[in-house]
């Protein structure tokens, strides 16, 4: 008999928790008077309400830390907490949160607003946007040299309204624009100092890309709305910028793009910059059918559900992945050269590659403790294993609930350890793709 365990999964999603250490860019709110004080004293509450765990909230807090934009509202009497409200239950209710599967909403509300206003895009790497489009209107004023360097010099992409008035036509036409971008950091100013400082000469609308240190210049008509947003677009999308999930999957959904090329690696390690400008003249000779991007994974834990989706193993890192509408694939070699690269994509647009898959390598001492540890490669042949009972008990590594059942499984594994006809093992399931279905 071959039982397959998955109460701890049941768990995470049931309760939808995820381990977090609190890094001080938000106030903690641990208390319903402290909460009312807050909405009281501050015109606007930045609320990310979680459980008491969350890995993904470090991910969140720190893209919130290095764009600046918590100092930049500081003179707006804008307030950044975090409430855990699986304490303070009653704020689910109150704000119609309580039907949602998992704890993991940011809000902002309004003085003496009831109803708050919902970030509901799920994709952290875009919350930073929304909530300054939600504090400072459209986009972020820059009022001194200070401010637009620490701005412009800790946001991978941004785009910068340099401007004589902030009510002319220009800044209307440009404000119009960013209100209906919620994937773009939009920023505006009218200071000469900044203007000299970036060696502006006349109004114009300006891309500072952060990875590679280049700026691209506007130079259609500043009244022109669909002028901007292609020229915006273009720039996004020309050469390697860091991934936007949903700005490429539309392209790629649309027919615009047939396939998206993606590097997958650290911005601070030192073969990035390497592996950046190998990417980048690939992009440069290409015919435009094919997308291309960077995914920074400094944080694995938070960026786990973009890497699954281009089936990226963590072990392999750094690696590239090629996707189109049904499947991902990676190199052969994961040597990563321009030659290698190259070949790569002929392979690919050749049919000749298979799909990539998710699958841990096998640990040399899978089964020297009383758990058993399973990946892809192991999977079938223990668990279809007709002379034992088989336990698995399928986790995930984000999973809180999974961390805190984790000595429980243990434990049951040590009570059986001497009972050869039992088997007691776990498999990560968002590291190990198995294909159950086709059985």
């Amino acid at each position: 008999m071959n039982i397959m365990f998955n109460l701890s999964l049941f768990m995470c999603l049931l309760v939808g928790v995820f381990g977090w250490k609190k890094s001080g860019v938000f106030t903690v709110v641990s208390s319903i008077d402290e909460w009312s004080a807050m909405l009281q004293k501050y015109d606007k509450v930045v609320a990310l309400m979680t459980g008491e765990m969350c890995y993904q909230c470090s991910v969140i807090e720190d893209r919130f830390r290095e764009s600046g934009i918590v100092e930049l509202s500081s003179s707006l009497n804008v307030k950044f907490v975090t409430v855990d409200v699986t304490k303070l239950t009653s704020l689910l209710d109150d704000y119609k949160l309580g039907e949602k599967k998992y704890y993991l909403h940011l809000i902002i509300l309004k003085k003496f607003i009831k109803e708050p206003v919902e970030y509901l895009d799920r994709k952290h790497y875009n919350m930073v946007n929304w909530v300054s489009k939600r504090i400072f209107s459209a986009a972020v004023p820059l009022t001194t040299v200070k401010e637009a360097d620490t701005f412009i010099g800790n946001t991978d992409y941004v785009v910068v309204g340099f401007f004589v008035s902030s009510v002319g036509d220009y800044a209307r036409v440009f404000e119009n624009v960013s209100l209906n971008d919620d994937n773009t950091t939009y920023a505006i100013t009218v200071s000469p100092e900044i203007f000299k400082k970036y060696n502006i000469l006349k109004e114009s609308i300006v891309v500072f890309k952060l990875v590679d240190r280049k700026r691209n210049v506007f130079k259609g008509n500043l009244e022109s709305k669909d002028e901007i947003v292609s020229f915006i677009n273009e720039v996004r999308l020309s050469n390697v910028p860091e991934y936007y999930l949903s700005i490429l999957n539309r392209e790629l959904n649309d027919g615009r793009l047939e396939s998206l090329f993606m590097l997958f690696a650290n911005k601070r390690s030192p073969r990035f910059t390497e592996l950046y400008h190998i990417v980048s003249h690939i992009a440069e000779r290409s015919d435009g059918r094919m997308g291309f991007g960077f995914v920074n994974v400094n944080n694995t834990i938070g960026l786990q559900n973009d890497m699954n989706k281009f089936s990226v193993n963590a072990h392999e890192l750094p690696t590239v992945r090629i996707r189109n509408l049904q499947n991902s694939y990676g190199p052969d070699r994961n040597e990563l050269t321009y030659d290698n690269l190259i070949k790569f994509i002929e392979q690919f647009e050749d049919g000749l590659l298979t799909p990539a898959v998710l699958g841990q390598p096998l640990p040399s001492k899978w089964d020297s403790n009383p758990v058993k540890i399973l990946v892809r490669d192991n999977f079938r042949k223990i668990v279809m294993d007709k002379s034992k009972d088989v336990f698995v008990e399928f986790y995930s590594h984000i999973c809180g609930s999974c961390i805190v059942f984790e000595p429980i499984w243990e434990q049951l594994g040590k009570i059986v350890e001497n009972n050869s006809d039992i088997v007691i093992a776990k498999i990560n399931v968002i590291a190990n793709n198995l294909d159950l279905e086709k059985r």
